[in-house]
């Protein structure tokens, strides 16, 4: 009896307790008084971004932006005589290509760019997000500072992109425009291409930064950064000259191969390290007034002229490997440089020196004496020959101390 009792008092207590679960979810069953209101969202609370297309335009643009928000595209744009694509005239917009292209006409004038800002000291524009054809400039925001630009492909303009100070610009390609990408100062690039132009990035600041960029087939120069430039992981391939860095800068770990001019090109206070060239006319050269450029641990193989070649005094060169090259080192007097191990016929290396230098060979005209190469008509040190020492008070002239 006491066991059936237990049972009915739990039934009776599940019960109670569903019913008080199932009052608790039903809630209230009379509505409030008054006109019943819609709970949907309206299109702009689902989507706040406005289409660009339906934009007014101007004399002078076929859509204009002229407030702050976040604009798309919702189908191709056709440039228009005489106009741009869209014009940009305020500050905090970004605009969305949405995978659609915006093309311009072979009459559309000289002036007439994809995207033109027009807003002087524009802040913060964000593009990204389709393609770009056939414009005097495909991105123009020059006047612009802290922008974004990314994920776009810009073919046969003019120049590609044109970005403001301070500007992020990431994944973009620019294929067949005269000019990849121009820039001012302090702007990032990050993983973009130039192809088929005639420079690929060519900036007229300072302070510029490139990671994992590549170009291919420039007709002028891949890189031209500017002072106090940033160029890490890079490539470049079949262009007229490679990178050319400003005083200041440094180029790190990039491959460069077959240019028909100079590889890496550099002034005074860089660094030059761990990159590779291959098959060019020249692969390093450092001319400068200041100097104090070090060249540290690059591999030149198989160019035409000149492996290494420092015309100015007062840089440091170390661990540095040259092979196959015409010419593997043309170094000025006055620099400070690791022992030059001679590769010639080959050799089992057993130098503990851990700044030395590899290479063959030295300029008609040199002889390689104690792991350089010297000028033994007038050389103190070596003077008629390797070893030959002057006296303090004696120079050496046509090989005789005097």
């Amino acid at each position: 009896m006491k066991r059936e009792l237990i049972v009915l008092t739990t039934i009776v207590l599940a019960g109670v307790a569903g019913w008080a679960v199932t009052t608790a979810v039903a809630g209230e069953l009379h509505p409030p008084p008054g006109p019943i209101e819609p709970t949907m969202k309206t299109l702009e609370q689902v989507e706040a971004r406005m289409p660009v297309q339906s934009l007014a335009g101007s004399l002078t643009a076929s859509y204009v932006i002229d407030q702050p928000g976040s604009y798309y595209l919702i189908d191709n744009i056709i440039g228009e005589p005489g106009k741009h694509g869209i014009e940009i005239a305020a500050h905090d917009v970004t605009v969305d290509l949405n995978g659609f292209t915006m093309t311009g006409l072979a009459n559309s004038g000289d002036d007439a760019h994809g995207i033109y800002v027009t807003l002087a000291d524009c802040r913060n524009l964000c593009i990204h997000g389709g393609s770009i054809y056939f414009w005097n400039l495909g991105v123009h925001a020059e006047i612009c500072t802290n922008g974004h630009f990314h994920d776009t492909r810009v073919y046969d303009c003019g120049v590609g992109m044109r970005p403001g100070k301070r500007a992020l610009v990431e994944r973009l390609l620019a294929d067949g425009c005269f000019d990849g990408f121009q820039s001012t100062s302090f702007c990032t690039f990050v993983e973009c291409q130039a192809k088929r132009g005639w420079s690929g990035f060519w900036c007229h600041g300072e302070g510029n930064t490139f990671v994992r960029c590549s170009v291919e087939s420039a007709g002028l120069t891949a890189f031209a950064p500017g002072e106090g430039s940033l160029v890490l992981h890079c490539n470049v391939r079949d262009s007229n000259q490679g990178i050319g860095v400003g005083d200041g800068s440094t180029v790190r770990d990039c491959n460069i191969s077959s240019t028909w001019g100079v590889a890496i090109s550099a002034g005074s206070r860089c660094v030059i390290a761990d990159n590779n060239c291959n098959d060019n006319r020249i692969g390093v050269v450092v001319s400068n007034d200041e100097s104090r450029t070090r060249i540290e641990r690059n591999t030149v193989s198989d160019c035409d002229e000149i492996g290494f070649q420092v015309t100015s005094p007062g840089n440091f060169i170390v661990s540095n490997v040259a092979l196959n090259n015409t010419v593997d080192y043309d170094i000025a007097a006055g620099n400070t440089m690791g022992e030059l191990i001679d590769l010639t016929g080959g050799i089992v290396v057993t130098s503990g020196n851990p700044w030395a230098n590899f290479g063959v060979g030295c300029l008609p005209g040199l002889d390689f004496c104690d792991g350089q190469c010297v000028d033994t008509e007038t050389d103190p040190d070596h003077c008629g020959g390797c070893g030959v020492e002057c006296l303090p008070e004696e120079t050496c002239v046509s090989g005789e101390c005097q």
